[in-house]
């Protein structure tokens, strides 16, 4: 990479010369004075020298499993006394499996997405 730090500038030099003329024609020419009147201004351009390495980006597979609570369901029996409850069938916890892709930057964690959800 290039990039310029400070833009040149040129300068102004004056010269004052005295010029003799015979017969219209030169025949003559004296410098009497040659100045910088405006200095020029270097141009500094920056090169870049520092490597740049490619991020290494890398992927896996997580597995999660979580449990899934069972719901209660009330249903009327005419055979049981009024304000009896019994259980017909016993809850049971179910299970989910959530599969995550994970994405790695540089060996960050820099992305998760849901492959599959059961």
């Amino acid at each position: 990479v290039r990039r310029v730090k400070t833009a040149g500038q040129k300068g102004v030099r004056t010269i004052v010369e005295t010029v003799t003329y015979t017969d219209g024609k030169e025949t003559g020419r004296e410098v009497k004075s040659n100045t910088i009147t405006t200095p020029a201004v270097d141009e500094i351009v920056e090169v870049g020298t520092k490597k740049v390495v490619a991020p290494v980006v890398t992927t896996k597979e997580e597995t999660k499993t979580e449990e899934v609570a069972f719901q209660t369901k009330e249903v009327t029996n005419p055979d049981l006394p009024e304000g009896t409850r019994r259980v017909k069938t016993a809850g049971q916890k179910g299970v989910r499996t959530i599969v995550y892709t994970v994405t790695y930057t540089d060996g960050k964690e820099t992305g998760r997405e849901v492959k599959s959800n059961t």
